[in-house]
């Protein structure tokens, strides 16, 4: 029924409303990853999985990055996750969505507290990583992407050395001039009140 009412446009808004509650139910109820790609058939969607109608019950972004760091987790719904990411990213490339415009999505913008213990965050440094592939040329720097995101470079220290205790974070694993030159510039800083404006260059 929900299908039939995202074919008419008189009832499509109200159909994917009605779907991203679903969705929402579905995750506050501790469903399985596994569970909604069966109900979904999201397994059988092949190549045409952003055409499937059964996906816009995904489409609130935020719910479906989430979803797809959940399936990361199982081995019988890692590929499909694995799927669902990069059809994500190609979709928000062709919607010429930077990475900064997926902070704003993701809502990775309103705190520090525990920003790296959200599963969105990989999302989002993925889809960075993916913007830069994309794109010869233009390197995406994710330290300066975090300075502009959180609005200086104070709580980027806290950040970079929040990332640094964490050896599998993906932060830890940036370049010298990100895991050395930045970390050592942060610690001076906090260690002497100040911390100097960081030269960062890169995609926001």
């Amino acid at each position: 029924m929900l299908i039939q009412a995202n074919k008419a446009q008189s009832t499509s808004s109200i159909a994917k409303r009605i779907q991203a509650e679903q969705t929402q139910l579905w995750l506050k109820h501790g469903k399985k990853p596994e569970d909604i790609f069966t109900m979904l058939q999201l397994e059988k969607a092949g190549d045409t999985l952003f055409e499937n109608p059964l996906f816009s019950a995904w489409i609130n972004d935020e719910a479906l990055a989430r979803m797809i760091m959940a399936g990361y987790e199982a081995p019988s719904t890692a590929n499909i996750a694995k799927r669902l990411e990069s059809e994500l990213q190609r979709d928000w490339l062709l919607a010429k969505q930077y990475p900064y415009d997926v902070v704003i999505m993701m809502n990775l913008d309103r705190t520090l507290d525990n920003v790296f213990e959200n599963p969105l965050f990989r999302i989002w440094y993925n889809y960075g990583h993916y913007v830069t592939t994309m794109n010869l040329g233009s390197k995406w720097n994710p330290a300066a992407a975090l300075t502009r995101i959180y609005g200086g470079s104070t709580n980027l220290a806290d950040v970079l050395l929040a990332a640094e205790k964490v050896p599998s974070h993906p932060l830890a694993a940036q370049a010298d001039v990100s895991r050395k030159g930045l970390f050592s510039v942060a610690r001076k800083g906090i260690g002497s009140g100040r911390c100097k404006s960081l030269p960062l260059q890169g995609i926001h």
